[in-house]
């Protein structure tokens, strides 16, 4: 994120996150990480006071992408989603 706009994308999708699903594993990805025009230091303190998991990478060179997917892996290792389960209303009797 290196605009005003991302940092205030960011707050947007992650309150929205929170209103649809208050159990969800959060994960803050800074892309192209391999420019070196890009300040991180608000990501990384919004990841940081938000207990957000936050990886740099980049989709152009790989960077960090392994380290994530790693951990991605190993949180959910052997975890089952769970699913709500819903009352199909649209039959009538």
């Amino acid at each position: 994120a290196h605009s005003e706009e991302s940092y205030e994308k960011i707050q947007f999708w992650y309150q929205q996150l929170l209103e649809k699903s208050n159990t969800a594993k959060t994960y803050l990805l800074a892309n192209k990480c391999d420019l070196q025009t890009i300040d991180l230091s608000r990501a990384q303190l919004f990841a940081q006071e938000n207990m957000i998991k936050f990886f740099k990478i980049s989709a152009k060179s790989g960077l960090g992408i392994d380290e994530f997917m790693q951990d991605l892996v190993n949180e959910n290792h052997g975890k089952q989603p769970q699913v709500k389960k819903q009352l199909d209303m649209s039959h009538q009797l």
